[in-house]
């Protein structure tokens, strides 16, 4: 735990690294608004739904094991390995940013409405209901919720 304790004072201590952490950690915020506003933009100009020629005749799995507490898992693994490594923050901090950015990009790209016979689910636990406050734009777009 001292290995651990000392690499943090030397890279925090560091003008370099706290410059590249803030730019990173800036970064990550502005593209948070971006992708608000994306989804907004989302809502506004959702169109008609439209079918899958793949989906529909694949049964109907349930992936909310997979997609929140799954997601959350891997959040805390990533932030673990960003603890023991704390010279990776700066990067990843700039590529979540990145990724995040990319992805309110191609949310305004596809405005798709919400299908209308779409099956309601009621039953969510603890976790969905976190990720359906955080994410309520997301919700209302693609899952009606």
């Amino acid at each position: 735990m001292d290995h651990i304790i000392k690499k943090h004072k030397f890279y925090w201590s560091q003008k370099r690294f706290l410059i590249s952490a803030l730019a990173g950690l800036i970064f990550f915020a502005v593209s948070v608004v971006v992708n608000y506003y994306a989804n907004l933009y989302a809502i506004a100009k959702a169109s008609n739904s439209v079918t899958d020629l793949l989906l529909d005749v694949l049964p109907v799995v349930d992936t909310n094991l997979l997609f929140v507490e799954g997601t959350f898992l891997f959040i805390a693994f990533a932030a673990g390995l960003l603890f023991k490594e704390p010279k990776a923050i700066p990067f990843t901090l700039k590529s979540v940013a990145l990724f995040v950015v990319i992805r309110a990009g191609f949310v305004t790209l596809t405005h798709l409405g919400p299908f209308p016979d779409r099956a309601v689910m009621d039953n969510y636990n603890l976790i969905d209901s976190l990720a359906r406050k955080l994410f309520k734009k997301d919700y209302e777009v693609f899952l009606g919720g």
